[in-house]
């Protein structure tokens, strides 16, 4: 009887054991399932990556698609690549509604959340830069830097004269946060500069430099 009872709880521990294991692999396939649909393509021949980033323009401004790109108008590219690292020339904020153009302005005159719309659309731009020349942003494997420049006046002070304190930092958060939430932490999160500059080209708001590693 005794032996009986042994061997009915060693078939029980198995069983239990089995089980376990099985409902392991079936979470590991359902996450595994979820992770692909989030990450599925909504039409075929577009980047999944890119996809993401037209989805979050229209869902801001109601924009189905980006404007081309015009060429660079002097001996410049707008990305280069060397091995696994591509440098993104600094991108304006392009305004993506109406007749089109770049914000601009400079801090203390503009809001904290212009500014901040300013450098996440300087963003866009330079994905596109680097769009152009790797032709599919899923390559990407990690952005590795972010330079953020913003437009300020001469008598500009981080401290004493912006709409919040630090709102230089503050400003470039647009372009950090809109690349965290495209690429996600692990791949979107990087090393970061920013500062002020008295005049940019077109008086824009924002420059972004982008430094990017691919697969």
């Amino acid at each position: 009887m005794k032996r009986f009872s042994l061997k009915l709880l060693l078939v029980m521990v198995m069983a239990a054991t089995f089980s376990s294991i099985s409902l392991a692999s079936e979470g590991q396939a359902l996450d595994k399932a979820q992770q692909a649909e989030q990450h599925r393509c909504r039409r075929p021949g577009v980047d999944c990556v890119f996809e993401k980033v037209e989805a979050y323009v229209e869902t801001r401004y109601g924009v189905a698609s980006l404007p081309a790109l015009t060429p660079p108008t002097a001996n410049y590219v707008y990305a280069s690549q060397s091995g696994e690292t591509v440098f993104i020339s600094s991108a304006g904020p392009e305004i993506l509604t109406g007749s089109g153009g770049f914000l601009k302005g400079e801090l203390p005159t503009l809001s904290l959340a212009t500014a901040q719309e300013a450098a996440m659309l300087s963003c866009v731009r330079g994905l596109r830069f680097l769009k152009s020349t790797i032709g599919d942003l899923d390559l990407v494997e990690h952005i590795v830097m972010v330079t953020g420049t913003v437009n300020v006046t001469p008598t500009y002070d981080d401290v004493t004269s912006g709409p919040v304190v630090g709102a230089l930092g503050k400003t470039v958060d647009g372009c950090s946060d809109f690349l965290v939430e495209i690429f996600g932490p692990e791949a979107g999160k990087h090393a970061r500069s920013s500062g002020g500059k008295v005049a940019l080209p077109f008086n824009m708001a924002t420059e972004i430099e982008l430094i990017v590693e691919i697969k």
